[in-house]
Parts: structure tokens; sequence; C-alpha cells
């Protein structure tokens, strides 16, 4: 869980649009060696360590404490880019 954190915050840009942030997640994923899809995942999961959206999940738990939430990149925005490095940097620091 860490890698994915110290990943996401060289990656996460608080400017981005809704349409960059998912496929980013998606290909940091990727680089992780998840699925880029859940279908992906379903057809071969001895190959992949999860799917993009385990990655997300992460990403979400770390940022707003809970495994359900509304979307993800609206309460990135909401939050704001200095409050969300703080998060991960907490949840980094809490993981270690």
């Amino acid at each position: 869980m860490v890698e994915i954190l110290e990943l996401y915050k060289g990656i996460y840009n608080a400017g981005g649009s809704a349409e960059e942030w998912f496929p980013q997640v998606r290909d940091m994923a990727v680089s992780l060696g998840y699925a880029k899809s859940p279908k992906d995942y379903k057809k071969n999961p001895e190959a992949y360590k999860g799917h993009a959206g385990d990655v997300a999940g992460v990403i979400r738990a770390a940022v707003t404490g809970r495994r359900n939430t509304p979307d993800l990149y609206e309460i990135l925005q909401v939050l704001g880019g200095d409050e969300v490095i703080k998060r991960l940097n907490d949840a980094i620091e809490q993981l270690k």
C-alpha cells in the first residue's frame, strides 16, 4: 500500500481534470502489476495483484479514511492539493 501511495503522490495533480484522473491512476496501477480493468483481472486473476479499482480504493481509504465514498475525484477537488498530500503522507507514515 505504501508503494501505491508514494507513486500516487508523484502523479497527483490538484488541477487535473476528471477525464485525466482515472486514466492516470489506471496507468499507475498497470505499472505496479494490477490489471487495467476488473474484466481483465477476472479473466486471469493469477497474473495480477488486483485491478485498477483496487488501487483507487487504497487512495480512497488513505484520503478519506473510508472504503466507500462519493466520487473520489470530486473529494480530491474539494479537499485541495495541500490537504490531499497531507493525508497521503499521514497514511504512509501510519503504514510504515
